[in-house]
């Protein structure tokens, strides 16, 4: 059986200093059987919830482990141009319960992100309520209490346990990252930034008092739904090889002169497509390159 513990007594919050030097789980552990998200052991439901530290040296200020075995983390950083995303991390989790005759027990994090697994030690106080961690070969305690949820979108509230009202309706995350609740239909989510469409107006009241029209002859046509109105965005026509001797990539027929070059033949084998730009090229590999610059036989 691995050792968890050193020899240093240490009552749930009441650390003393002593360091604990215990880098693997207990081989008896609940946990070992819980590689998978979903098999909590009892003392991994012990730690479910979201906590919060004002630790600045802590790996992270908020955790949530969440009831189905997965977890997300979330550290603050500081810019000098605000607005700065927290670093965030997420994945599953492993609670291992103590050793016999000792309060400290073991939480494993499998990052989905990086695909690393990190150790903590951890004295737990009230269940569900507040624990202390220790990153596994150091002495540094972190302390983190309950903030009672904790999310940055809808998602993250998923597994979290709060008070709903007695309806159906839909999770969301509301100010203060709090996971919240609503009832009715969840509002369709608008992507104002879909390249199909035009809108011109962002909204049903918006759309109620203007006046546009749509470029029919391109092939664009009017719409309305609940994200808005505007113009559909005609599609582009596909580009292909054009040209005498198909040496000129558009989306249109193209004539030209019918003179014959060697590096014609280049284009045989290369790919007419759109460019980041939108416009249509050949595709810019290495053999085409290579081809266009190759001298022409000698007759």
């Amino acid at each position: 059986m691995r050792a968890f513990l050193a020899a240093c007594f240490v009552a749930s919050f009441a650390l003393t200093g002593c360091a604990v030097n215990a880098d693997h789980e207990d081989a008896e552990s609940e946990g070992d059987t819980t590689e998978n998200a979903g098999a909590l052991s009892l003392y991994g439901e012990k730690l479910v919830g979201a906590f919060n530290t004002t630790s600045t040296s802590a790996d992270f200020d908020n955790i949530v482990l969440k009831s189905d075995g997965t977890y997300l983390s979330t550290k603050t950083i500081w810019c000098i141009k605000a607005p700065c995303e927290p670093l965030r991390d997420e994945g599953k989790f492993i609670g291992y319960k103590p050793v016999k005759g000792s309060y400290i027990g073991g939480l494993r994090l499998l990052s989905k992100k990086s695909g690393k697994s990190t150790h903590y030690r951890v004295s737990l106080g009230a269940a569900n309520e507040s624990f202390k961690l220790a990153k596994s070969g150091t002495a540094n305690w972190h302390k983190y209490e309950s903030v009672g949820t904790y999310c940055q979108a809808a998602a993250d509230c998923n597994g979290q346990s709060y008070i709903t009202v007695k309806c159906l309706g839909y999770a969301t995350c509301e100010a203060g990252n709090k996971c919240g609740y609503r009832c009715g239909v969840e509002p369709k989510k608008c992507d104002l930034s879909d390249p199909t469409k035009r809108y011109v107006g962002t909204s049903k009241e918006m759309c109620m008092v203007i006046r546009y029209t749509c470029d029919f002859a391109a092939g664009e046509t009017s719409f309305s739904d609940d994200c808005g109105c505007g113009c559909t965005v005609a599609p582009k026509a596909a580009c292909k090889p054009s040209g005498c001797s198909g040496q000129v990539c558009s989306d249109k027929s193209v004539i030209t002169t019918c003179e014959f070059r060697p590096e014609y033949a280049c284009y045989a084998k290369a790919t007419c497509e759109r460019n980041a730009a939108g416009a249509c090229a050949w595709r810019d590999t290495p053999e085409l390159k290579s081809c266009l610059a190759a001298p022409p036989p000698v007759e």
